[in-house]
This record gives C-alpha cells, sequence and structure tokens, in this order.
C-alpha cells in the first residue's frame, strides 16, 4: 500500500503518514521500506557510516 492509500485507512493525512515513517525508519536505522522488509523478514540490512568532517 502507499502512503496515500494507508492515511484515510488511518485517519491521518499523506503528509503525517510520511513524516512518521520518516521517523520510524531513522530510529531503526533504515532508509527505505525495502529495508524495512528485509529487517523484519529476519534479514538486517547493513548500516552504512559516514564520517563527517567538521
Amino acid at each position: 500500500m502507499t502512503l496515500r492509500q494507508v492515511a484515510p485507512e488511518l485517519g491521518l493525512t499523506a503528509s503525517t503518514v510520511a513524516t512518521y515513517s520518516k521517523t520510524i525508519y531513522k530510529k531503526l536505522g533504515i532508509n527505505s521500506r525495502a529495508e524495512l522488509f528485509l529487517l523484519f523478514g529476519g534479514q538486517r540490512v547493513p548500516r552504512q557510516t559516514v564520517d563527517v568532517k567538521k
């Protein structure tokens, strides 16, 4: 289902669902729905690290 399809089922706007999704992805250390499926399908998605020089 797309965010637009999920939103009315939850009584929320698509924008709110997108915001919640991004927050959940960040907490789980993932970046996409595909990674979410891999994570909960029993396979761990390798985390990428980024060096930020200040």
